[in-house]
């Protein structure tokens, strides 16, 4: 199948040689760039006027040390970025103006630039100055350097004084805020006795903390009494004693708060608050509570004894029941024993409640009294909480103006001690000097940028070029983006355009790259497809000015020296030139046999050459398209079959003409001849769809008009080429020409299979 495309596509690295092919071939516009960008260069810098540069150098020490560190940190961020930009700021400018005794406009006209810089790694200041003149550029560093070293002597004289007198006036001011402070201070505390309070303080806190104790001491004795009143109108014996056994019985004697001495939260005795007594209970409750803890004690006492000897005669009489009758009298001595027994516990639970009502009763009393005292207590802690809240704070702020005022003096301390000290040193290290060289412009610097430049660009263009060219150069194009084999490649040769007849192969050396080119074609077709199955081998392009005529015409004069019987049919019925190649006349040709005007015997002209024969087109017919789509082509060709081991058919270009498709149809196969490096791969693809889709069976492509000069895969045709072109100069070189032609002549038949085996070789 002749259009069937490969199963495998073969991914190749890049060679480096197609680079270098790419730069050979651009190699003018390179050259181009790399001149204009030397010669642009060269005019601009031997055009300038030279800058020269003035290097002064100051050197900032530091002599001493500030009372305080944390000035000299904050100073040192912002040092010498702050000096930097005051020696180029326009006040250091003028006066370096008027010392110098310049005008603006010489300043302006001299000064090329002026740049200030700290040196990397050290507290040297440099100080470069560019002029046209070397006088001025060292003069004005020197200028510079003076005037500074002037304007920060003058600015730390006015610091100081400036600072002196704000900070002496903000001084008495503060001074005169202390002295009515200290007024407020002792007018309010002579006022509320403020160093007594400060020194008690802690005695009303303890005061009022135990009255809270007392308070609630006799809170819980009233509940506890309470509880056992309750116990004891529930008529519940058991609860009662119970709580009895708890000695919980509240102590009726009044409360009282003993003169003794107390301690302040600082833990240092301090004189005693006077004693705090509640009311005094009525004479006749007074009596009565002091005999009830004897009282209670004896309740208790007789409640257990009766509730003891209970819980003996329940158990003896259920041991009597069990034995004897109700109506027995032991049992009925038991009866009444336990009724007795009961009547007095009753009796004396009677007399215990009298004794807890009493009891509640006062306890009810204390607890109001001490409430009572409680409140007048936190009331007057309060009271003295505020005032000494604002004893405070009045100290506080005193203590506030006072370490102010302290501050302000310490500042004056340390700008007195200034006056003769200075923390940070700048004295000139250097003087001004001029380099011997200009620093603008740097011709050989310039010059080499302007290589690299020129350099750059020359092959950044050349790459661009080469990129948006889709021209096809090299056959791994074709077979990779067409999917169609190579056959071999034409070399560039420089033909005469005038004489077409010198273009064909047995004119031109025999040794030579493009005879052997040729041959090689002829063998990659000779072995790519049997004679058999491409009698018939049509010949088109993309576009016109390809080569193919002259391919056709060289192709068929190779079959011919094969001993091949060739008939090459000009079938261009538009602008056919294959007549003259071989100075034929085209009054009858391919057109009148298509025309049915003469038979092909009568059309077809001998050449010189053996075996080949040439089908002129004709005259030029108004209709060459419809002439192709009659049956006369059919049967020409098949007569032609019948006649010729080889049929050769040159036809226009694909693009554009319908003829080519039209022939295509009719032939075994067709040859696609691309000039390398300009064709358009686009163009190619079209034309090879538009063929396939006329029926054209395309077997192949050979690249036409190949540059010599091109390295890459095809690098091997040259040295191929020169070494056989070598053997034959050196093995006919005593020769004459006209022995030498009949040489060729002679050897043609004999050198086949020695062509054949360097065919092999190659493929």
């Amino acid at each position: 199948m002749l259009n069937q495309a490969p199963t495998e596509t073969r991914v190749e690295a890049t060679d480096i040689k197609e680079y270098l092919a790419v730069l050979l071939k651009r190699k003018w516009l390179i050259l181009v760039c790399f001149l204009l960008s030397m010669a642009g260069t060269t005019a601009f810098l031997f055009t300038r006027q030279p800058i020269y540069r003035a290097t002064a150098r100051l050197l900032v020490t530091v002599t001493g040390s500030l009372p305080t560190a944390d000035t000299v940190v904050e100073e040192s961020r912002t040092f010498f970025s702050t000096q930097l930009s005051i020696m180029q700021g326009q006040t250091m400018l003028r006066r370096v103006q008027q010392r110098m005794k310049k005008t603006p406009d010489e300043i302006r006209e001299n000064l090329a630039n002026l740049k200030v810089s700290l040196l990397s790694g050290s507290s040297i200041i440099l100080v470069a100055v560019d002029s046209p003149s070397k006088e001025f550029a060292r003069d004005f560093a020197n200028t510079l350097a003076q005037e500074y070293l002037l304007f920060r002597d003058e600015e730390r004289a006015r610091s100081a004084e400036n600072a002196l007198l704000t900070l002496t006036r903000e001084a008495n001011r503060l001074g005169q805020e202390v002295k009515a402070a200290q007024e407020r201070y002792l007018a309010y505390a002579t006022e509320h006795n403020l160093p007594l309070l400060k020194d008690t303080s802690s005695t009303w806190k303890q005061l009022y903390t135990h009255h809270m104790s007392n308070y609630v001491n006799l809170r819980n004795a009233l509940n506890t009494a309470r509880a056992k009143l309750t116990a004891i109108e529930e008529s519940n014996t058991a609860s009662f004693i119970a709580l009895m056994n708890q000695g919980a019985v509240a102590q009726p004697a009044a409360v009282t708060v003993q003169d003794a001495p107390f301690t302040n939260e600082a833990g240092v005795a301090v004189a005693a608050a006077p004693a705090v007594r509640p009311s005094e209970p009525p004479s006749g409750d007074q009596s009565v509570l002091q005999a009830v803890p004897a009282m209670s004690g004896q309740v208790v006492s007789t409640l257990m004894d009766l509730e003891g000897r209970r819980v003996k005669l329940e158990a003896r009489l259920a041991e009597l029941v069990k034995i004897y009758k109700p109506k027995f009298p032991a049992i009925q001595s038991v009866l009444a024993e336990l009724n007795e027994i009961k009547n007095s516990t009753q009796h004396q639970m009677r007399l215990a409640r009298d004794i807890q009502v009493a009891e509640v009763a006062y306890l009810q009393r204390q607890v109001e009294s001490a409430e009572k005292l409680l409140r007048e207590a936190d009331t007057e802690m309060q009271q003295k909480s505020r005032e000494l809240m604002g004893g405070d704070a009045l100290s506080e702020d005193l203590d506030r103006v006072r370490s102010q005022h302290r501050a302000l003096l310490n500042n004056l301390y340390t700008i007195d001690a200034r006056q003769g000290f200075r923390h940070r040193n700048v004295s000139v290290l250097e003087a001004a000097t001029v380099d011997p060289d200009p620093v603008y412009p740097k011709k050989t610097k310039g010059l080499m940028v302007a290589a690299f430049f020129g350099l750059g660009l020359g092959l950044a263009l050349a790459f661009f070029v080469e990129y948006i060219d889709d021209s096809i150069k090299l056959a791994e194009e074709v077979e990779r983006d067409l999917q169609l084999p190579f056959l071999g490649m034409i070399p560039a040769a420089q033909w005469n355009p005038d004489d077409l007849s010198a273009h064909r192969l047995d004119r031109v050396k025999q040794q030579g790259g493009v005879a052997e080119a040729y041959r090689v074609v002829r063998s990659a077709i000779i072995f790519s497809i049997p004679r058999e199955k491409l009698r018939s081998l049509l010949l088109t392009s993309a576009v016109p000015r390809e080569g193919k005529t002259t391919t056709c015409v060289n192709l068929s004069i190779g079959f011919a020296q094969i001993e091949e019987r060739v008939l090459l049919i000009d079938a261009d019925l538009r602008r056919g030139e294959i007549h003259k190649y071989f100075n034929l006349d085209r009054d009858k040709g391919l057109s009148d046999v298509l025309l049915g005007e003469a038979t092909p015997e009568e059309a077809i002209r001998h050449t010189e050459i053996p075996k080949l024969d040439v089908l002129p087109c004709g005259p030029y017919p108004s209709n060459p398209a419809e002439l192709l789509l009659g049956w006369r082509l059919k049967e020409m060709m098949d007569w032609a079959r019948q006649h010729y081991d080889r049929i050769i058919v040159d036809t226009p270009p694909v693009m554009g003409i319908a003829d080519s498709a039209i022939l295509g149809a009719v032939c075994d196969g067709t040859l696609f001849i691309i000039w390398a490096g300009r064709t358009s791969r686009r163009y190619v693809r079209v034309a090879k769809m538009t063929a396939i889709s006329r029926g054209a069976k395309i077997f192949g492509f050979i690249l036409n008009n190949l540059e010599p000069g091109r390295v890459g895969y095809y690098h091997y045709y040259p040295y191929y080429y020169s070494y056989y072109s070598r053997g034959y100069y050196y093995a006919h070189r005593e020769t004459t020409e006209a022995v030498a032609t009949e040489g060729k002549a002679a050897e043609v038949p004999a050198a086949k299979k020695k062509e054949e085996d360097e065919i092999e070789d190659v493929y």
